[in-house]
């Protein structure tokens, strides 16, 4: 009589596992002799894989008494899925397949592409050159790290330099960093006037401003002081910038 089924790595499915009375012991006649079939090893369905990430496969993985093995992820470069997600697997979805059987991903390292050109943009119409890239190759770069800078030569709000560089050869999805312009860094003009030429200049040189010199005859002031100075004490001008001091 059979009395159940256990699982079992050992003996083959519809096999008896056990028996009781076991083998070799006395039986009365006519005595039922209970058998335990085996089911065979244990097994499991094999979940679907394909697009997930490899965080999200390990958990599918694991849940379904499978392993992914140490060396059981390969990487390739794919144009088509995006990098990071699972393009093939060992096994096909929805097989059954014993427990605790080892299983091998392919996941994509993404496409090589060249980087475009964000420079000169706004940080918004940065987003937007990527967005519209997204829609024309189906794939796009990330927009990395952003930090600002003074500058002299880029309008205040305007990328200044990227890494990678523009047309170079990277992985899509990739992180581009950008630097934004703050504009010139703005510094307050000093007072000047009475002071000599030797004490004018060092203090436009310490606020971050350079010396342009005149010289005017005058009765108001002794020889050697400033008279005038062109930008006015207390307003702000551009780091860098000169200011043109009359003694």
């Amino acid at each position: 009589m059979i009395s159940g089924m256990n699982y079992s790595e050992r003996i083959a499915k519809n096999k008896i596992l056990s028996q009781n009375p076991g083998d070799g012991a006395v039986a009365e006649a006519e005595e039922t002799i209970q058998v335990i079939m085996s089911g065979g090893q244990e097994e499991v369905m094999m979940p679907e894989l394909a697009g997930l990430t490899i965080e999200e496969a390990q958990q599918l993985v694991t849940g379904q008494n499978l392993i992914l093995g140490e060396n059981g992820v390969r990487e390739e470069y794919s144009d088509v899925v995006e990098k990071g997600r699972v393009m093939e697997q060992s096994v096909a979805p929805e097989e059954r397949i014993p427990v605790q059987t080892e299983i091998t991903l392919a996941v994509s390292l993404g496409s090589l592409s060249e980087v475009p050109a964000l420079t000169g943009l706004t940080k918004e119409k940065a987003i937007k050159r990527l967005e519209k890239l997204k829609k024309q190759a189906g794939f796009t770069f990330l927009l990395g790290e952003v930090k600002n800078k003074y500058s002299t030569d880029v309008e205040k709000g305007k990328i200044i330099s990227q890494s990678p560089k523009a047309g170079k050869t990277v992985r899509t999805n990739e992180p581009v960093r950008i630097v934004i312009s703050k504009g010139p860094e703005m510094v307050q003009i000093p007072d000047l006037t009475y002071m000599t030429q030797e004490q004018a200049v060092k203090k436009l040189q310490k606020a971050g401003l350079q010396a342009e010199i005149t010289t005017a005859y005058s009765e108001q002031a002794a020889a050697g002081l400033v008279l005038h100075q062109s930008v006015q004490a207390g307003t702000k001008a551009a780091k860098g910038g000169s200011v043109t001091i009359t003694v």
